[in-house]
């Protein structure tokens, strides 16, 4: 007679210790298989390492070991961070030790405030403790100091004897010992700026350090020049640099000339492609790289030479908009902005900032200069350290600067004790002349629109509609070239739709000027008559949110409230920043209200009060760091991009996206990994196993599961142990094994894992396998359900997250 018999699932290859077969029941408690581990742990303690020093007592640890000596290496790591800084490492730190303990090479784009120079410091500091050198380089000669002095206080309290070289340029002895450190490869750690690396990379390559730390060097990921010399720096020979930039550019090339029609040129490019790659892997045989990290509270690396750190190192660097802010947004409209705004700062006072805006000229610089200082302020544009130092001192009390991304004011300045409020001359803005701005399509067609016979534009809305991200960005490379597709031979449906969008442009600019318009807003901007002509202004929230976000910081783990106050002439501007502003901020403070005495002096007291007290009146937020697993690769890409350009990661056959965003549904600063399965990543195996892949005995019925491959000569899928298509008998196979090692690692590194697959029958089933295939390296699992992918669907789900319910 048959008993009662249990549903209990098997997977093959999936213990994490021997790679077997496994069933349910031991993935669902963190265990390996039976014939790993036959009795778990009395005390049912599966934490990592007991179940990894059980594996080695019993001579069984294998793949596990993996997850044990992570665990053993970063306990080691925390004691020593503990004892050196007297605090525990943070969550974000504990992502980023675990890598850096892994040796990875990657970038940490994060705010301000959560720990990544202490964290590179000691890390640092470690690897001295095991007589491997750190290069370590900064933006400034400040900073430079900053961190020697805080490097020899950490040494000391780890009672470490150590060669910490420094040039700091106006010590007389400094230059002559960083020669000779450098000369002899003598020091433990070096510090200098980036302007001494680009002067002697080959000098600092020669003494091979083991981690090249940039931190907060944004100008080197900007410079084509400055990210060859890091790589090399790093220890990558100039060839092999010059290769990975080449096939990058190649690839570009490539991708243009299959636009404009050129097939053939695109397949002898795609042959000298892999001809270079081939030389690549031949030259990285000669490079011996160490570790890279590169620290910043933004990112922001452009153009192809960026691209060769993913080539060569693994990783692209993001972009991070600093949205963690307690910020009361005010605007007003009035005819004179830099009249009001004199009149505004007299009465605000000290400890403030302004930004001029690029639709004002340095005139009136000069002006709120003058009257500012005329009226008892001491007040200067900020173009120096030294100036940022004496503000920071209180000898200046207020600074000007202009609303670039890439100001000293913008980016430049942490001084949450001294900064309350900052002035906006003007919505900050992107400036263009109207020719240049109409470049891009969809802009051209929404002019159009308004100012052209609707009928006329309708059929170029719809095939521009239909063109994907990279098609739109070569029709605006074409229509820029105007004669990019005149040769009749090469035309291509692009070229065809270029070709026509070429004759808009110039229609759309004849009809502004015979209109006689002096301004036209549209949806992501507005046109304005100038003296010289008519220009595009784009109010450009990323500066509004970085500029404004000075007068809210972290202090003491609290943060600050900040005032902000934009002074504007259109007001069609302000609302356009608004609306653009809310796709990187939720909530209040992303709302702009008008200005009012009665509330600005609320928020004023409100202000000294998280500055007097930041304990008692200031706000403080968590920090988390996840993994989110969606289904398909372009929800994960969606996803990635709502809080900026994500950092990117390639692990195995995974792209991973990397970005952090604040939610203020729980008040906590996610720092996230973002990955995708492609769909399902196992089903009922098709070998003959028990009846068509189900075991059924007395006490179990017992589906066997194998991972999905999908042949590539084929095109077919199937799930079994089988290396080769059973149904072409080709070897040519994908195996989703590879993305689940991936997500492995991911968990391991995060910790905490959020399952947000489709909220269906086959999501729930896609979402279960994830669970148990990643439950042994994560602490935490829980599931989201995403009705729409949007911000705040997004922001809601995280905050109200639910357990898996295996039921489903």
């Amino acid at each position: 007679m048959i008993g009662v018999q249990r549903l209990v699932a098997i997977y093959q290859h999936l213990c994490p210790n021997c790679g077997g077969d496994i069933d349910e029941d031991r993935l669902e408690h963190k265990l390996p298989c039976r014939e790993c581990l036959p009795s778990p742990p009395n005390n049912k303690c599966y934490d990592k390492k007991t179940i990894g020093e059980l594996l080695k007592k019993n001579r069984r640890l294998k793949g596990y070991r993996l997850i044990y000596e992570l665990e053993v290496k970063l306990e080691e790591f925390q004691q020593f961070f503990k004892s050196v800084t007297g605090n525990s490492l943070w969550p974000a730190q504990r992502l980023w030790a675990k890598r850096l303990l892994q040796g990875e090479s990657f970038a940490i784009i994060a705010p301000t405030g959560v720990g990544k120079t202490t964290l590179l410091e000691t890390y640092s500091l470690w690897l001295a403790g095991l007589h491997l050198r750190t290069y370590y380089v900064v933006p400034t000669q400040n900073l430079v100091e900053q961190v020697y002095n805080k490097l020899l206080t950490l040494a000391k309290k780890a009672n470490y004897d150590l060669k910490i070289a420094a040039y700091i340029s106006y010590r007389k002895t400094s230059r002559r010992e960083v020669m000779e450190a450098l000369n002899n490869a003598d020091y433990d750690i070096l510090i200098t700026t980036s302007h001494f690396m680009l002067k002697y990379y080959k000098l600092i390559a020669s003494t091979s350090p083991e981690l090249v730390v940039v931190d907060d060097v944004d100008a080197v990921l900007r410079s084509p020049k400055s990210v060859v010399k890091t790589l090399n720096t790093v220890g990558f020979t100039e060839e092999a640099v010059k290769l990975a930039i080449d096939i990058e550019r190649l690839r570009i090339d490539a991708l243009a000339a299959l636009a404009r029609g050129r097939r053939k040129q695109a397949e002898k490019i795609y042959e000298r492609i892999v001809e270079l790659e081939t030389k690549l892997a031949d030259e990285l045989l000669k490079s011996s790289p160490g570790q890279l990290i590169i620290a910043s509270a933004t990112g922001r690396a452009y153009g192809i030479h960026s691209k060769a750190f993913n080539r060569l190192l693994g990783f692209d660097v993001g972009r991070m908009i600093d949205t963690i802010r307690d910020i009361a947004n005010y605007y007003d409209v009035v005819e004179d902005p830099v009249e009001t705004a004199i009149e505004l700062v007299q009465k605000l006072g000290k400890g403030g900032i302004i930004f001029v805006s690029k639709s004002f000229g340095d005139n009136a610089v000069k002006t709120l200069l003058s009257s500012l200082n005329d009226s008892g302020l001491k007040v200067k544009l900020a173009k120096t350290p030294s100036d940022l130092k004496k503000f920071a001192k209180g000898e200046l009390d207020i600074l000007i600067g202009k609303s670039s991304y890439y100001g000293t004011l913008v980016r430049g300045v942490d001084l949450p004790e001294r900064i309350r409020y900052a002035v906006f001359v003007g919505v900050p803005v992107h400036l263009q002349t109207l020719e240049k701005a109409l470049y891009r399509p969809q802009r051209l067609i929404a002019t159009a629109l308004r100012v052209l016979d609707e009928n006329y534009v309708k059929d170029l809305v719809k095939k521009i509609s239909k063109l994907t991200p990279s098609e739109l960005r070569l029709i605006e490379k074409l229509v820029r070239d105007k004669n990019a597709c005149t040769n009749p031979e090469n035309k291509t449906k692009l070229c065809e739709l270029a070709e026509k969008l070429v004759e808009l442009h110039s229609e759309v600019i004849a009809s502004i000027s015979r209109l006689k318009l002096d301004m036209l807003v549209l949806e992501d901007g507005a046109i304005v008559k100038r003296p010289k002509g008519y220009y595009y202004l784009v109010p450009d929230a990323a500066t509004y949110v970085q500029a404004s976000g000075r007068t809210s910081r972290l202090l003491n783990g609290y943060m600050t409230h900040g005032i902000s106050i934009v002074l504007e002439q259109l007001e069609e501007l302000v609302k356009l920043l608004e609306k653009r502003i809310k796709k990187y901020i939720v909530g209040e403070s992303a709302l702009f209200k008008r200005l009012s005495t009665e509330a600005l002096d609320k928020d004023l007291e409100k202000a000294e009060l998280t500055r007097r007290e930041p304990n008692v009146y200031g706000r403080r937020f968590k920090i988390e760091t996840c993994l989110i697993v969606v289904e398909s690769p372009t929800k994960a890409k969606t996803i990635a991009y709502f809080f900026g350009k994500p950092a990117k990661r390639k692990i195995g056959p995974l792209t991973v996206y990397e970005t952090s965003f604040y939610n203020p549904h729980n008040n906590t600063l996610y720092i996230a990994s973002i990955a995708s399965t492609r769909g399902h990543l196992f089903d009922l195996t098709v070998e003959e196993i028990g009846v068509y892949g189900v075991v059924v005995d007395e006490h179990r019925i017992a589906p066997v599961y194998s991972s999905i491959k999908r042949c590539l000569q084929c095109e077919r899928q199937f799930a079994s142990n089988d290396s080769r298509c059973p149904y072409c008998s080709s070897d040519n196979i994908e195996d989703k094994i590879g993305i689940v090692d991936a997500l492995r690692k991911l968990a391991l590194e995060t910790g905490i894992v959020y399952i947000a697959t489709d909220p269906d029958t086959e999501g729930e089933k896609i979402a279960w396998d994830i669970y148990l295939a990643v439950n042994t390296y994560a602490e935490k699992l829980f599931r989201i359900e995403l009705h729409e992918i949007t911000p705040s669907e997004l922001l809601k789900a995280l905050a109200n997250p639910r357990k898996l319910n295996k039921r489903l």
